[in-house]
């Protein structure tokens, strides 16, 4: 069913139970564009996407916490002539009623269409329960019977559903998608293809109180550009890297199609971090320097991770976490740089699963994995056994053995 039609249907059924529970006034919520997953608003921007190169943005959801809100039917509108291939992923599916729908993908009125709703419209205190006032599916949350409500989707204090106004406000906003697409390869230039990219509820969305003035559009634009001279490496272009001692240093190749979804394919280094930190490399056809990727992010999660870059040839090292901050095992981290100049549009992203002592990547440490370091202890680190050495002593030993055993039980989400 169409959402529009969707959100129609549950409007009655909102005002009613927003009645009842006596929610607050009509909120104004916010959908804002970003090229990273926590990243600055891109919203008024013009983004210059080079032909036939991939472009990808977030949509990072708050609202104003004083007035919260009950739901959100969003659209997110472009010109599909000139970004191909949309793909929407990393959906918060709490409290979700409509998946992702790319709409006319090949026309100039293409749009993604998608719609979450609020506990005000199943009563107050169903839990574990399969659907609600309306017959929707409670997903992903069927232990508190909650979704859309005010302390689920910004992180504010809320006791439960229907809880009434927040006691505190979101530490953070919250990651709703990610879209990516590919710019036409006719479109060489701005003058060949320029068009916004809108967010917008579209007069498609579900108020406690009724109203017409909840939602603030976003948008930004894309015009096209020359295909970059820059291009990753064919080969290995992503791997992490250690050094091990006096045996010297390995590198682990990094699936580029790894995921930040929970469950999902990843690539996992199981060797501890040195001073806190990893390094992930990502090499290139040519030689490249800092003014070509002035911008480089980590996120694990929600939590944007301390990053240093340096440049060698046609390497560029991204260092992640610290002493101080260090990278938190049993996570996910997404480590992306931002092109400009020759390398504008190239944006080459992965994913790193870090879970210590998995080194049979299987996203858990179990038993298999202290049977295998066992069978190598006493060998030098060596490009068959380095993922053995979890320690990155330069050997495999009894030590790397302890530290498996003592992270069996843990996976990575």
């Amino acid at each position: 069913m169409h959402l529009k039609k969707l959100l129609s249907v549950t409007r009655g059924a909102v005002l009613c139970a927003a009645t009842l529970a006596a929610t607050s006034a009509l909120a104004t919520q916010t959908v804002e564009p970003t090229l990273a997953a926590g990243g600055a608003s891109i919203n008024g921007s013009t983004q210059n996407v080079p032909a036939g190169s991939t472009f990808t943005f977030y949509g990072m959801y708050s609202d104003d916490v004083a007035s919260p809100e009950s739901g959100l039917g969003l659209k997110v509108k472009y010109n599909g002539t000139h970004l191909t291939n949309v793909t929407v992923s990393e959906e918060y599916t709490k409290c979700r009623i409509a998946a992702a729908d790319v709409q006319n993908p090949a026309t100039a009125t293409a749009q993604a269409v998608m719609g979450w709703i609020d506990t005000s419209i199943r009563p107050s205190g169903v839990v574990a329960s399969a659907t609600g006032a309306v017959g929707w599916p409670n997903l992903a949350d069927l232990t508190s019977g909650g979704c859309l409500n005010p302390g689920s989707i910004n992180g504010a204090a809320n006791a439960g559903d229907n809880a009434g106004t927040p006691a505190a406000t979101a530490a953070s906003p919250l990651k709703l998608f990610k879209i990516t697409g590919t710019m036409a390869a006719g479109c060489t230039s701005a003058g060949a293809c320029t068009s916004s990219v809108t967010l917008t509820s579209d007069g498609n969305y579900s108020y406690a109180n009724g109203g017409s003035s909840g939602f603030a559009n976003k948008s930004f634009t894309i015009q096209g550009a020359a295909a970059p001279s820059i291009a990753l490496a064919s080969s290995n272009p992503f791997v992490s890297r250690k050094t091990h001692g006096a045996a010297g240093t390995f590198d682990l190749s990094l699936d580029p199609a790894g995921s930040a979804t929970a469950g999902q394919p990843v690539t996992v280094e199981p060797r501890q971090a040195q001073s806190g930190s990893h390094q992930i490399v990502i090499a290139f056809n040519t030689s490249v320097t800092g003014a070509q990727f002035p911008t480089v992010t980590a996120v694990a999660g929600a939590t944007n991770l301390p990053v240093s870059t340096a440049f060698s040839g046609n390497e560029m090292t991204v260092t992640i976490g610290s002493a101080g901050t260090p990278v938190p095992n049993a996570s996910r981290v997404v480590v992306t740089a931002t092109g400009a100049g020759s390398a504008a549009g190239l944006n080459p992203s992965v994913v790193v699963g870090f879970l210590l002592g998995d080194v049979n990547n299987s996203r858990g440490v179990t038993g298999q994995d202290v049977l295998t370091v066992r069978a190598t202890s006493g060998q030098s680190a060596t490009s068959t056994t380095y993922l053995q050495d979890v320690n990155v002593s330069g050997g495999v030993t009894g030590q790397d053995v302890l530290i498996v055993r003592g992270q069996s039980g843990t996976s990575l989400p």
